[in-house]
Formats: C-alpha cells, sequence, structure tokens
C-alpha cells in the first residue's frame, strides 16, 4: 500500500475517532455569552406600586445594573447575578487557563447609564457565585450564594443623573474563578455584581447599567474571554 493511501487512512480513523469523543476544533482564545440575567430589588417600603420587591423575580430583562436610588420617595438598592455557559471539564488533558476576562457594555440609547453622586463612589465588586441559581427564582431574600473571600474590584465609573456615563468595562475575573492550578473553580456557577463601597440607604444616587444578553444588538451582550493554555504536544520518536 503507498504511502498516499496509507495517510488517508490515517486521517480518516483520526476524523471518526474526533467525532467518536466529541472533541472540538478551538483556538487558544474562547468567548462566552451569559445566558441567565438575575436582577434582585430591596426596597425599604414594600407598600407601593413597585412592591413587593424583596420577594419578587426580575428575570429576561433588557439590561442589569446596580442601583442605589429612590423610587417614589422611598430609598433601595438592586444588584445582580450573571450565569455563563462555560463548560466544566477542561478542553483537553492538562489543559490551564491563563486568564478570564468579564466584558460589560453600555448601549448608548440607555437613557439613564452610570450615575456616581454619593458619598461614596459607584465602584463595582464582582463575586464567584458558589451554588446553582435560576433568575426564575432569585429574589432580594433568596439571593445566589457567594464567595466573599475573593473579589474583582473595579474604577469608579462617572456619571450624573442630568449627564449619565455610558462607559463600557473590562475586569480580568481570574482571581475569582481560577484555582492556584489555573483551572476553572469546581463551584463555579456565575458572577454577583454589586456595589464595593457598602449598600446602605443614605448611599444615592449611584447606579451602573449595562446590556444583558436579551438586548436586540449582540454586540452589547455581557461575555466572558477565556484564554487556553494547551498542553504541548509529545513528539515520539
Amino acid at each position: 500500500m503507498s504511502k498516499k493511501i496509507l495517510w488517508k487512512v490515517f486521517f480518516l480513523m483520526l476524523s471518526v475517532c474526533i467525532q467518536a469523543t466529541n472533541w472540538q476544533t478551538i483556538s487558544p482564545t474562547q468567548v462566552y455569552f451569559s445566558n441567565e440575567i438575575g436582577n434582585v430589588f430591596f426596597l425599604e417600603n414594600q407598600n407601593t406600586s413597585h412592591g413587593p420587591t424583596n420577594s419578587t423575580a426580575y428575570p429576561g430583562g433588557r439590561y442589569f445594573y446596580s442601583y442605589n436610588w429612590t423610587w417614589q420617595g422611598w430609598r433601595g438598592y438592586r444588584r445582580c447575578f450573571l450565569k455563563f455557559d462555560l463548560p466544566r471539564a477542561e478542553i483537553l488533558p492538562n489543559t490551564r487557563i491563563s486568564y478570564i476576562e468579564l466584558f460589560l457594555y453600555t448601549p448608548p440609547t440607555r437613557n439613564d447609564g452610570h450615575v456616581s453622586e454619593a458619598s461614596v463612589p459607584n465602584n463595582l465588586v464582582f463575586n464567584r457565585i458558589t451554588a446553582s441559581w435560576s433568575e426564575q427564582t432569585a429574589t432580594w431574600n433568596n439571593q445566589p450564594l457567594i464567595d466573599n473571600l475573593t473579589n474583582a474590584i473595579t474604577r469608579e465609573l462617572p456619571g450624573t443623573r442630568s449627564n449619565p456615563g455610558f462607559e463600557d468595562l473590562v475586569v480580568d475575573v481570574s482571581n475569582i474563578l481560577l484555582t492556584n492550578n489555573q483551572t476553572l473553580m469546581p463551584d463555579f456557577h456565575g458572577i454577583s455584581m454589586r456595589f464595593f463601597f457598602q449598600e446602605n440607604l443614605n448611599g444615592f444616587y449611584r447606579s451602573v447599567n449595562f446590556a444583558s444578553h436579551n438586548y436586540s444588538d449582540s454586540t452589547y451582550w455581557p461575555r466572558l474571554k477565556v484564554d487556553y493554555l494547551f498542553p504541548v504536544p509529545q513528539i515520539v520518536q
């Protein structure tokens, strides 16, 4: 049998093996979009037209946000949780992850963007969600569990109520999502977003607003960029 035919047989068998093991041909950098957004809402008076907020889920919105604000004269705050369809198993044995970045976008057509008028700024803190949850059941009284020991903290996003900001945000979340061995945390179930400086009923007016995966233009969808480190192939002599 000629070498040319042998190579054809080899590549045919390799193709079958790859399909049978469900391998994927991927580049070192992959992007994963969010697939659930849980906005939760606390209001000091539950008897307004907004209430009851503390026990209500707000799934499926076009935006997600953090707020220290007033509603009908009553003070309150909002925070959110993001879920991503990120592979739990590594692509290949001994694969590591170099870094993970979170990309968030604010559409310029949004009327209420970022506001930082309080005595404390609107810096955000991101934490890893450590237990299963659903946007259909997440409420202020039933929030997903998070790891408070490791944080990813951002700078202030400037803006005022009369002139809100529309700045996009890129956050390195490697320290909250990766183990010391540079693999994905086994208890990763998403990312929470809230104000770094403690939410309090006197901390208004502060807000940040970003487009969710339900927004009409997919270029504004939140995403994780994962940079993989693949093992070096071993060449057998």
